[in-house]
């Protein structure tokens, strides 16, 4: 199998997702999954979890912030099943 191709954007939305998951040590891997590349996130519990990464070249700045608050999103999911 062949690397992924991202696109300067799409590296953009996976290096904010792995900033905001790195404190909390939650563990991610890149995947291609249908039409989407797709951020597989792994918790602590061992439970995973999937970030879509959907963008157009024109919505840089908009792809980037959205992915962000998705992954803020999901720290608080996985924090609030742990109990913390």
């Amino acid at each position: 199998m062949g690397a992924l191709h991202l696109t300067k954007t799409m590296r953009a939305q996976v290096d904010v997702i792995r900033e905001v998951l790195a404190p909390w040590g939650l563990g991610s891997a890149i995947l291609n999954e249908g039409p989407h590349m797709v951020v597989k996130v792994f918790a602590r519990d061992g439970g995973g979890y999937r970030l879509s990464i959907v963008c157009t070249p024109k919505s840089r700045d908009a792809a980037v912030n959205k992915a962000r608050q998705r992954a803020k999103a999901l720290v608080r999911l996985i924090n609030a099943r742990a109990g913390y």
